[in-house]
């Protein structure tokens, strides 16, 4: 009867209940300890996109970090029933410019899937693969705002669903318009619904921003530099951990698009 007092609470102890249920094997490990007050905020960067975001879910459902908001494309948080359902379950915000700017002005923590529907667009069961290369944007509102980057990834996103490998150039030319272009198969007796294999969900240390220059400007070379950071910081996330969660026998390397 308690949960009827919250809904919210309520359904998200359901969601995260069934999760652990579905899949036949499903963790999530903390490198670090979130801290996500506003004397600390962070962006909780996860990867790869998949086709669902099913390892985003599995984090934002967490009671420890509720008041971590989850950013989701403009589109989709635009959608009624959409903006309806994350509000059961979490923080929702859009991933646009103006909202993220919103959200660091009041020194909120937030999940962000920086590859967006590029990376939803690569998806493959056959190679992890994250599309980060010339995502920088996120990485200077970071150092201008003084918020960390925490690199989250989830071992068995890609199993989840298949993905039609064809024509993927045109495909990543329309992501770019904010049209998503996967197209998916999951279980064979209902394919809309993810394989049920693994879900391993790793999130990572904080990776302190740079401060500005004396004059508060952000130089291009500050902005690559800590960028180059967060890759080479999510690489050696993904190959610390891949022989935990794939098997002792796997080696191939992560790409990065």
């Amino acid at each position: 009867m308690r949960f009827l007092q919250n809904p919210v609470k309520a359904a998200k102890h359901i969601a995260l209940a069934g999760m652990k249920h579905y899949f036949k094997r499903s963790s999530l490990v903390y490198e670090q300890p979130v801290d996500a007050t506003g004397s600390a905020p962070t962006i909780l960067v996860s990867h790869p996109h998949g086709v669902f975001c099913i390892g985003l879910a599995k984090t934002i459902l967490q009671p420890e970090l509720e008041n971590v908001y989850c950013t989701f494309s403009h589109i989709l948080y635009m959608s009624p029933l959409f903006r309806a359902f994350t509000h059961l379950i979490g923080r929702p915000a859009s991933a646009g410019k103006d909202s993220i700017l919103k959200l660091m002005r009041a020194r909120k923590s937030f999940s962000l899937m920086a590859g967006g529907f590029e990376e939803a667009a690569i998806t493959s069961t056959k190679v992890d693969r994250v599309f980060i290369k010339h995502r920088k944007g996120f990485v200077k509102y970071a150092i201008q705002h003084g918020y960390s980057l925490t690199p989250c990834y989830a071992f068995g996103e890609r199993l989840c669903y298949s993905n039609l490998q064809l024509g993927l150039r045109l495909r990543l030319f329309l992501s770019t318009f904010g049209i998503p272009t996967v197209v998916p198969f999951g279980r064979w007796w209902c394919p809309v619904l993810p394989r049920d294999e693994c879900m391993h969900m790793v999130v990572g240390s904080p990776i302190a921003p740079p401060s500005p220059l004396p004059d508060g400007t952000i130089s291009p070379v500050m902005v690559d530099a800590f960028h180059a950071q967060y890759v080479a910081a999510l690489v050696d996330l993904f190959d610390r951990h891949k022989a935990t969660y794939y098997g002792a026998g796997y080696t191939e390397p992560l790409e990065v698009w």
